[in-house]
């Protein structure tokens, strides 16, 4: 691929050629400096980059089958990502470093035998629950036999109450006072009867039309977004993050943060998680979801 310019006082050309055809033509108007096109091509440099390292190796070097299968597929992309970040986590929080970096090898080596899309799918799936499984510094174990759920969260963190419209079955997980002025929780996880899908629909508004399933933003972001399904400890789920209003010292804000909203079921029960749009987004509350166990 071969990145061509042409440059005037007046106007400027941009064609990127791939079989001496042009893909992309630019035009610009009055004077313009070389440094306007430098700043364009480092961008489409960096986007090409990226698309191809999305995984966590770079695609371009793939060499090995597995890899190449990894890079075919948006899906395998999305869990190695996915794992690869996990594992980055444990690195630093594992209480046996030397095991867990004992049982990525042994994963990698059965990973790399793989030779269709299904076997590896299946690998990082089986590699994700084991390492939602490890044992990390600063984190506990939380049990409630009659809601019929346990999962494990940082020791800085505590268990309290839920909003009083959430109902009895709740369980608030929650940060120092200080450090959510503007939010009720970090997380909360609401225990209701019936399956994922019949919950999804009337615990989380999503929907389903044209074979997927969505959720609706805030209304300032009229585009429904594509609700992401993953799967974990013998449960299935489905989650998205989506734009959605808050609340702070200037007052409300209809598209200002940011709110997880996931559904977690095995069949019989389901767990109903949300966030509140400023705090509870990051890694740690993700792998508290992960940890999430029905007794």
């Amino acid at each position: 691929m071969k990145v061509q310019p042409l440059i005037s006082k007046f106007s400027f050309y941009i064609y990127i050629k791939k079989e001496n055809l042009p893909l992309i033509y630019c035009y610009g108007e009055n004077i313009v400096k070389k440094t306007i096109l430098k700043f364009f091509l480092l961008i489409f440099i960096a986007s090409f980059n990226y698309m191809a390292s999305a995984a966590s190796f770079n695609c371009q070097k793939a060499d090995v089958l597995v890899e190449k299968l990894i890079c075919s597929s948006d899906n395998l992309i999305k869990l190695d990502y996915t794992l690869s970040d996990t594992y980055k986590s444990l690195i630093k929080d594992a209480v046996d470093l030397h095991a867990l970096r004992q049982t990525q090898r042994d994963w990698l080596t059965i990973r790399n035998k793989c030779q269709t899309v299904d076997c590896i799918s299946q690998s990082y799936n089986l590699r994700q629950y084991q390492l939602s499984m490890v044992p990390r510094k600063g984190w506990k174990e939380y049990t409630d036999k009659t809601l019929g759920v346990s999962f494990s969260y940082p020791n800085e963190y505590k268990i309290g109450s839920c909003p009083q419209d959430y109902g009895k079955n709740c369980i608030a997980i929650l940060d120092k006072p200080q450090k959510m002025p503007y939010s009720d929780y970090v997380i909360a996880f609401r225990v209701v009867n019936g399956g994922l899908k019949e919950n999804a629909v009337k615990e989380a508004g999503f929907k389903y039309s044209d074979g997927k399933w969505i959720a609706f933003p805030a209304p300032a972001q009229s585009e429904p977004i594509e609700v992401e399904h993953f799967s974990f400890n013998n449960w299935q789920g489905m989650k998205v993050l989506i734009t959605c209003g808050i609340n702070d010292d200037f007052g409300f804000h209809a598209a200002g943060g940011d709110c997880f909203s996931g559904v977690i079921s095995n069949g019989k029960n389901t767990v109903v998680a949300d966030t509140q749009g400023i705090i509870g987004n990051d890694s740690r509350t993700f792998h508290i979801i992960e940890t999430l166990r029905f007794l």
